[in-house]
Protein backbone atom coordinates (compact mmCIF):
# COMPACT_ATOMS: atom_id res chain seq x y z
CA UNK A 1 0.00 0.00 0.00
CA UNK A 2 1.75 2.97 -1.10
CA UNK A 3 1.18 6.89 0.09
CA UNK A 4 2.54 9.99 -2.25
CA UNK A 5 3.19 12.86 -0.77
CA UNK A 6 4.92 15.55 -3.46
CA UNK A 7 7.26 18.13 -2.37
CA UNK A 8 7.97 20.86 -4.72
CA UNK A 9 11.24 22.12 -4.17
CA UNK A 10 10.48 26.05 -4.45
CA UNK A 11 7.69 25.59 -1.69
CA UNK A 12 9.35 23.56 1.24
CA UNK A 13 12.79 23.29 2.53
CA UNK A 14 13.96 19.77 4.28
CA UNK A 15 12.49 20.75 7.53
CA UNK A 16 9.28 21.94 6.51
CA UNK A 17 9.00 18.70 3.99
CA UNK A 18 9.84 17.01 7.13
CA UNK A 19 6.91 18.30 9.24
CA UNK A 20 4.41 18.08 5.99
CA UNK A 21 5.32 14.16 6.14
CA UNK A 22 4.59 13.96 9.39
CA UNK A 23 1.62 15.34 9.52
CA UNK A 24 0.50 12.79 6.68
CA UNK A 25 1.87 9.70 8.63
CA UNK A 26 0.61 11.01 12.55
CA UNK A 27 -2.76 9.38 12.75
CA UNK A 28 -1.48 6.08 12.30
CA UNK A 29 -0.17 4.00 15.16
CA UNK A 30 2.23 2.18 13.58
CA UNK A 31 5.89 2.92 14.46
CA UNK A 32 8.05 4.99 11.70
CA UNK A 33 11.22 6.89 11.65
CA UNK A 34 12.56 9.76 9.09
CA UNK A 35 14.58 9.65 6.25
CA UNK A 36 17.10 11.90 5.27
CA UNK A 37 17.01 13.41 1.31
CA UNK A 38 18.69 16.05 -0.04
CA UNK A 39 16.55 18.57 -2.01
CA UNK A 40 17.10 21.84 -3.64
CA UNK A 41 15.78 23.90 -6.63
CA UNK A 42 18.78 22.82 -8.50
CA UNK A 43 18.62 19.07 -7.81
CA UNK A 44 14.93 18.27 -8.44
CA UNK A 45 13.79 21.15 -10.55
CA UNK A 46 10.36 21.79 -11.44
CA UNK A 47 9.10 18.43 -11.48
CA UNK A 48 9.69 18.25 -7.02
CA UNK A 49 10.46 15.16 -5.15
CA UNK A 50 7.80 11.98 -4.90
CA UNK A 51 8.08 10.08 -2.02
CA UNK A 52 6.14 6.77 -1.43
CA UNK A 53 6.14 5.62 1.74
CA UNK A 54 5.09 1.73 2.01
CA UNK A 55 4.17 0.00 5.16
CA UNK A 56 5.76 -3.46 5.73
CA UNK A 57 5.78 -5.59 8.50
CA UNK A 58 8.86 -4.20 10.56
CA UNK A 59 9.38 -0.86 8.41
CA UNK A 60 8.66 2.06 5.96
CA UNK A 61 10.78 2.13 2.60
CA UNK A 62 10.92 5.26 0.61
CA UNK A 63 11.17 5.54 -3.20
CA UNK A 64 12.76 8.62 -4.56
CA UNK A 65 11.09 9.88 -8.24
CA UNK A 66 14.53 8.67 -9.61
CA UNK A 67 13.33 4.98 -9.21
CA UNK A 68 15.56 4.03 -6.46
CA UNK A 69 14.52 2.24 -2.91
CA UNK A 70 15.37 1.53 0.16
CA UNK A 71 14.31 -1.33 1.92
CA UNK A 72 15.85 -3.41 4.82
CA UNK A 73 15.82 -7.08 3.37
CA UNK A 74 14.90 -8.55 0.57
CA UNK A 75 12.92 -11.22 -0.65
CA UNK A 76 13.64 -14.21 1.35
CA UNK A 77 13.53 -16.69 -1.09
CA UNK A 78 13.51 -16.37 -5.02
CA UNK A 79 9.94 -18.46 -5.37
CA UNK A 80 7.55 -17.33 -6.23
CA UNK A 81 5.96 -14.65 -3.66
CA UNK A 82 2.92 -12.41 -2.72
CA UNK A 83 3.02 -8.83 -1.65
CA UNK A 84 1.76 -9.06 2.36
CA UNK A 85 -2.21 -7.23 2.83
CA UNK A 86 -2.52 -4.58 5.55
CA UNK A 87 -5.74 -5.14 8.06
CA UNK A 88 -7.05 -2.23 9.17
CA UNK A 89 -9.12 -2.22 13.04
CA UNK A 90 -11.00 0.66 14.07
CA UNK A 91 -11.37 0.22 17.62
CA UNK A 92 -12.72 2.47 20.59
CA UNK A 93 -16.23 1.10 21.74
CA UNK A 94 -14.53 0.00 23.73
CA UNK A 95 -10.71 -0.13 23.99
CA UNK A 96 -10.44 -3.98 25.09
CA UNK A 97 -12.69 -4.51 22.04
CA UNK A 98 -10.12 -3.58 19.69
CA UNK A 99 -7.59 -5.21 21.39
CA UNK A 100 -9.74 -8.26 21.50
CA UNK A 101 -10.11 -8.41 18.08
CA UNK A 102 -6.46 -7.69 17.19
CA UNK A 103 -5.60 -10.68 19.45
CA UNK A 104 -8.33 -13.11 17.62
CA UNK A 105 -6.80 -12.41 14.43
CA UNK A 106 -3.15 -12.90 15.46
CA UNK A 107 -4.46 -16.44 17.28
CA UNK A 108 -6.93 -17.14 14.18
CA UNK A 109 -3.89 -16.91 12.14
CA UNK A 110 -1.46 -18.98 13.86
CA UNK A 111 -4.16 -22.04 14.06
CA UNK A 112 -4.28 -21.51 10.81
CA UNK A 113 -0.78 -21.21 9.60
CA UNK A 114 0.37 -24.03 11.59
CA UNK A 115 3.82 -25.52 11.34
CA UNK A 116 4.32 -22.87 9.02
CA UNK A 117 4.49 -20.28 11.89
CA UNK A 118 7.93 -19.78 12.80
CA UNK A 119 8.32 -16.42 13.96
CA UNK A 120 7.21 -12.68 14.36
CA UNK A 121 7.40 -12.04 10.83
CA UNK A 122 4.92 -14.42 10.14
CA UNK A 123 2.31 -12.85 11.78
CA UNK A 124 0.10 -10.48 9.66
CA UNK A 125 0.14 -6.73 9.34
CA UNK A 126 -2.53 -5.36 11.43
CA UNK A 127 -2.70 -1.03 12.01
CA UNK A 128 -5.36 -0.91 15.18
CA UNK A 129 -6.81 2.66 15.31
CA UNK A 130 -8.36 3.16 18.83
CA UNK A 131 -10.63 6.01 18.35
CA UNK A 132 -12.12 7.43 21.88
CA UNK A 133 -14.40 9.95 20.37
CA UNK A 134 -16.57 6.38 19.08
CA UNK A 135 -16.59 5.00 22.60
CA UNK A 136 -19.91 3.88 24.23
CA UNK A 137 -22.01 2.97 25.60
CA UNK A 138 -25.04 3.90 23.69
CA UNK A 139 -28.65 3.65 23.94
CA UNK A 140 -31.63 4.47 21.29
CA UNK A 141 -31.30 8.38 21.70
CA UNK A 142 -27.14 7.78 20.54
CA UNK A 143 -28.58 6.31 16.98
CA UNK A 144 -31.22 9.27 16.18
CA UNK A 145 -29.75 11.49 14.04
CA UNK A 146 -29.97 15.14 14.63
CA UNK A 147 -30.86 14.25 18.51
CA UNK A 148 -29.16 17.10 20.63
CA UNK A 149 -29.80 14.80 23.26
CA UNK A 150 -27.80 12.19 21.52
CA UNK A 151 -24.07 11.18 20.43
CA UNK A 152 -24.95 9.74 16.52
CA UNK A 153 -23.50 13.08 14.81
CA UNK A 154 -20.73 13.78 16.58
CA UNK A 155 -19.63 9.80 16.62
CA UNK A 156 -20.35 9.71 12.97
CA UNK A 157 -18.48 12.43 12.31
CA UNK A 158 -15.67 10.95 14.03
CA UNK A 159 -16.08 7.71 12.58
CA UNK A 160 -16.07 9.23 8.86
CA UNK A 161 -12.87 11.64 9.67
CA UNK A 162 -11.16 7.96 10.84
CA UNK A 163 -12.25 6.28 7.90
CA UNK A 164 -10.69 8.56 5.44
CA UNK A 165 -7.55 8.01 6.93
CA UNK A 166 -7.38 4.95 7.47
CA UNK A 167 -9.09 3.86 4.11
CA UNK A 168 -5.33 4.90 2.06
CA UNK A 169 -2.88 2.96 4.69
CA UNK A 170 -5.02 -0.30 4.54
CA UNK A 171 -6.24 -3.17 2.29
CA UNK A 172 -9.39 -4.33 4.01
CA UNK A 173 -10.85 -3.09 7.46
CA UNK A 174 -13.83 -3.26 10.21
CA UNK A 175 -15.02 -1.84 13.44
CA UNK A 176 -14.70 -3.55 16.72
CA UNK A 177 -18.10 -2.78 17.30
CA UNK A 178 -21.63 -3.83 16.55
CA UNK A 179 -23.80 -0.74 17.28
CA UNK A 180 -21.28 1.33 15.14
CA UNK A 181 -22.42 -0.69 12.17
CA UNK A 182 -25.42 1.12 12.41
CA UNK A 183 -22.91 3.60 9.89
CA UNK A 184 -22.38 1.05 7.93
CA UNK A 185 -24.26 2.61 4.71
CA UNK A 186 -22.19 5.93 5.40
CA UNK A 187 -19.21 4.10 5.64
CA UNK A 188 -19.18 2.58 2.34
CA UNK A 189 -20.91 5.77 0.30
CA UNK A 190 -17.59 7.69 2.15
CA UNK A 191 -15.24 5.22 0.25
CA UNK A 192 -17.14 5.23 -2.88
CA UNK A 193 -16.88 9.39 -2.86
CA UNK A 194 -12.69 9.20 -1.51
CA UNK A 195 -12.35 7.11 -4.40
CA UNK A 196 -11.97 3.57 -2.47
CA UNK A 197 -13.56 0.24 -3.37
CA UNK A 198 -16.68 0.02 -0.19
CA UNK A 199 -15.99 -3.68 0.01
CA UNK A 200 -12.63 -3.22 1.43
CA UNK A 201 -15.01 -2.72 4.65
CA UNK A 202 -15.62 -5.79 6.08
CA UNK A 203 -18.78 -6.01 8.14
CA UNK A 204 -19.25 -7.88 11.05
CA UNK A 205 -22.79 -8.21 10.61
CA UNK A 206 -22.98 -9.34 7.26
CA UNK A 207 -20.19 -11.74 8.36
CA UNK A 208 -22.02 -12.80 11.46
CA UNK A 209 -25.87 -13.23 9.75
CA UNK A 210 -23.58 -15.73 7.02
CA UNK A 211 -22.21 -17.16 9.93
CA UNK A 212 -25.56 -17.63 11.70
CA UNK A 213 -27.41 -18.80 8.58
CA UNK A 214 -24.71 -21.91 8.39
CA UNK A 215 -24.53 -22.52 12.05
CA UNK A 216 -28.61 -22.65 11.98
CA UNK A 217 -28.32 -25.02 9.02
CA UNK A 218 -25.95 -27.23 9.88
CA UNK A 219 -27.73 -27.99 13.73
CA UNK A 220 -30.95 -28.63 11.62
CA UNK A 221 -29.20 -30.96 9.35
CA UNK A 222 -27.68 -32.80 12.39
CA UNK A 223 -30.75 -33.10 14.56
CA UNK A 224 -31.82 -37.00 15.65
CA UNK A 225 -34.85 -37.60 16.50
CA UNK A 226 -34.33 -38.54 20.44
CA UNK A 227 -33.37 -35.05 21.56
CA UNK A 228 -36.13 -33.75 24.02
CA UNK A 229 -36.83 -30.78 21.69
CA UNK A 230 -36.61 -31.11 17.81
CA UNK A 231 -33.84 -28.47 17.27
CA UNK A 232 -36.02 -28.25 13.87
CA UNK A 233 -38.03 -25.30 15.79
CA UNK A 234 -34.32 -24.00 17.45
CA UNK A 235 -34.44 -20.09 17.47
CA UNK A 236 -31.20 -17.81 17.36
CA UNK A 237 -31.11 -14.81 19.85
CA UNK A 238 -29.06 -11.36 19.63
CA UNK A 239 -27.41 -10.34 22.61
CA UNK A 240 -25.77 -6.72 22.99
CA UNK A 241 -26.65 -3.31 23.86
CA UNK A 242 -30.38 -1.96 24.12
CA UNK A 243 -29.80 -0.25 19.95
CA UNK A 244 -28.13 -4.09 19.20
CA UNK A 245 -31.37 -5.89 20.66
CA UNK A 246 -33.90 -3.08 18.89
CA UNK A 247 -34.37 -6.28 16.23
CA UNK A 248 -37.99 -4.09 15.31
CA UNK A 249 -35.90 -1.16 15.12
CA UNK A 250 -32.70 0.83 15.36
CA UNK A 251 -30.56 -3.28 15.20
CA UNK A 252 -28.40 -3.86 12.43
CA UNK A 253 -29.05 -7.29 13.65
CA UNK A 254 -32.87 -6.61 12.24
CA UNK A 255 -31.45 -8.14 8.32
CA UNK A 256 -31.10 -11.43 10.17
CA UNK A 257 -34.95 -11.20 11.56
CA UNK A 258 -35.69 -10.28 7.81
CA UNK A 259 -33.58 -13.11 6.73
CA UNK A 260 -34.13 -15.92 8.63
CA UNK A 261 -37.86 -14.96 9.99
CA UNK A 262 -39.49 -14.21 12.97
CA UNK A 263 -40.13 -17.08 14.11
CA UNK A 264 -36.20 -17.87 13.76
CA UNK A 265 -35.21 -15.11 16.01
CA UNK A 266 -35.82 -14.69 19.76
CA UNK A 267 -36.48 -11.66 21.01
CA UNK A 268 -35.15 -11.46 24.42
CA UNK A 269 -37.68 -10.17 27.77
CA UNK A 270 -37.28 -6.18 28.95
CA UNK A 271 -35.74 -7.36 31.60
CA UNK A 272 -32.89 -9.25 30.00
CA UNK A 273 -32.00 -6.88 27.98
CA UNK A 274 -31.87 -4.52 30.63
CA UNK A 275 -29.67 -7.05 32.73
CA UNK A 276 -27.18 -7.34 29.46
CA UNK A 277 -27.20 -3.57 29.41
CA UNK A 278 -26.09 -3.48 33.17
CA UNK A 279 -23.59 -5.76 32.16
CA UNK A 280 -21.88 -4.35 28.97
CA UNK A 281 -22.18 -0.72 31.26
CA UNK A 282 -19.87 -2.46 33.89
CA UNK A 283 -16.99 -3.67 31.58
CA UNK A 284 -16.67 -0.53 29.71
CA UNK A 285 -16.42 1.07 33.02
CA UNK A 286 -14.50 -1.43 35.42
CA UNK A 287 -12.82 -3.67 32.77
CA UNK A 288 -12.72 -7.31 32.35
CA UNK A 289 -14.79 -8.57 35.66
CA UNK A 290 -12.91 -10.87 37.95
CA UNK A 291 -12.99 -14.48 37.44
CA UNK A 292 -15.28 -15.04 40.56
CA UNK A 293 -17.09 -13.57 43.19
CA UNK A 294 -18.64 -11.07 41.13
CA UNK A 295 -22.50 -10.56 40.69
CA UNK A 296 -22.24 -9.99 36.78
CA UNK A 297 -21.96 -13.97 36.18
CA UNK A 298 -24.91 -15.19 37.44
CA UNK A 299 -27.17 -12.36 36.59
CA UNK A 300 -25.69 -13.41 33.12
CA UNK A 301 -26.19 -17.15 33.70
CA UNK A 302 -30.18 -16.08 35.02
CA UNK A 303 -30.30 -14.69 31.26
CA UNK A 304 -28.72 -17.66 29.59
CA UNK A 305 -31.33 -19.85 31.29
CA UNK A 306 -34.65 -17.77 30.22
CA UNK A 307 -33.22 -18.12 26.95
CA UNK A 308 -32.82 -21.53 26.87
CA UNK A 309 -36.69 -21.98 28.26
CA UNK A 310 -37.32 -20.56 25.22
CA UNK A 311 -36.18 -22.72 22.61
CA UNK A 312 -32.88 -20.46 21.86
CA UNK A 313 -29.98 -22.75 20.66
CA UNK A 314 -27.57 -20.29 19.55
CA UNK A 315 -26.61 -16.55 21.02
CA UNK A 316 -25.28 -14.53 19.32
CA UNK A 317 -22.51 -12.24 21.34
CA UNK A 318 -23.52 -9.06 19.43
CA UNK A 319 -21.55 -6.32 21.38
CA UNK A 320 -17.62 -6.97 21.71
CA UNK A 321 -17.89 -6.98 25.41
CA UNK A 322 -19.66 -9.31 26.11
CA UNK A 323 -16.91 -12.37 24.76
CA UNK A 324 -14.37 -10.78 27.33
CA UNK A 325 -16.80 -12.01 30.12
CA UNK A 326 -17.84 -15.31 28.25
CA UNK A 327 -14.49 -16.41 28.11
CA UNK A 328 -14.31 -16.62 32.10
CA UNK A 329 -17.43 -18.16 32.42
CA UNK A 330 -16.67 -20.97 30.41
CA UNK A 331 -13.26 -21.36 32.38
CA UNK A 332 -15.24 -20.87 35.59
CA UNK A 333 -18.99 -21.24 35.82
CA UNK A 334 -21.23 -23.90 34.78
CA UNK A 335 -23.24 -22.65 31.66
CA UNK A 336 -27.00 -23.82 32.79
CA UNK A 337 -27.70 -25.11 29.84
CA UNK A 338 -25.96 -27.83 27.79
CA UNK A 339 -27.80 -27.45 24.27
CA UNK A 340 -26.58 -24.09 23.62
CA UNK A 341 -24.02 -22.87 21.37
CA UNK A 342 -22.61 -19.24 21.00
CA UNK A 343 -21.38 -16.86 18.17
CA UNK A 344 -18.74 -14.81 18.61
CA UNK A 345 -19.09 -11.92 15.53
CA UNK A 346 -15.36 -10.91 16.88
CA UNK A 347 -14.55 -14.22 15.78
CA UNK A 348 -16.39 -14.73 12.64
CA UNK A 349 -14.42 -10.91 11.66
CA UNK A 350 -11.21 -11.58 12.32
CA UNK A 351 -11.83 -14.71 10.44
CA UNK A 352 -12.82 -12.56 7.38
CA UNK A 353 -10.46 -10.58 7.69
CA UNK A 354 -7.49 -13.16 7.82
CA UNK A 355 -9.88 -14.44 4.62
CA UNK A 356 -9.65 -11.18 2.44
CA UNK A 357 -5.83 -10.61 3.03
CA UNK A 358 -4.03 -14.10 3.46
CA UNK A 359 -3.17 -16.48 1.46
CA UNK A 360 -2.53 -20.26 3.45
CA UNK A 361 -2.13 -22.47 0.03
CA UNK A 362 1.78 -22.33 0.43
CA UNK A 363 2.86 -19.02 -0.64
CA UNK A 364 5.82 -17.58 0.88
CA UNK A 365 5.30 -14.15 1.95
CA UNK A 366 7.84 -11.62 0.76
CA UNK A 367 9.62 -8.97 3.20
Amino acid sequence: MKRHVIFQPHEFIKKEATAVLYHVLEPATFSFEFFSFNCSPHRCGRQGLSIAMTMDNDNLSHTASNGQSSTTDAARTSKPTKKRKVIGIIGGSGPEAGADLFGKILARHRSKMKDSYISDRDAPNILLWSVSELGGPRTKVDLEPGNPNGTYDASLKALLETVAKMAPLVDVFGIACNTLHVFEPHIRSELKKLGHDPSMFISIIETTLLACQARLFETEKNDSSDHKTSRTNSKIAILGGPPTMDLEGQSSYKRLRETLGTNKVHIPSQSSIETIRAIIWKTKADGRPPSSGCPVYENYCRVLSDLANHGVSLCVLACTELPLIHTEIDRNIDIPTEEMDFLDPTEVLADALLEATQDYSGIIWQD
